[in-house]
């Protein structure tokens, strides 16, 4: 069971990373945006020009959000690890 823990880590934080890497958005150097997250974005930065009063209240690293996408790649590799391991490694006893 800790060897399927830390395998189960180990691909939360790698598809984390991975998933992360490939669906980031880095527009801030032509009035744009960076998003950071998925499913939910947990780092928003915001810099150009708007009209808007409320533009640049949502900046920064977001905790929750950041939890909550750790979280939810935590049970899915858990999962996954588990339905692997029994149709693979099958004991036969």
């Amino acid at each position: 069971m800790k060897k399927q823990i830390a395998i189960s880590l180990m691909i939360t934080l790698l598809v984390f990373f991975v998933i992360t890497y490939f669906t980031k958005q880095f527009e801030s150097a032509s009035d744009g945006e960076d998003k950071l997250g998925f499913p939910l974005m947990f780092y928003y930065n915001f810099s150009g020009k708007s009209s808007l009063p409320n533009a640049y209240s949502e900046n920064g690293f977001h905790f929750i959000p950041f939890l909550m996408d750790l979280l939810i790649m935590a049970v899915i590799s858990f999962i996954s690890t588990i339905i692997f391991t029994k149709i693979f490694f099958k004991n036969d006893k």
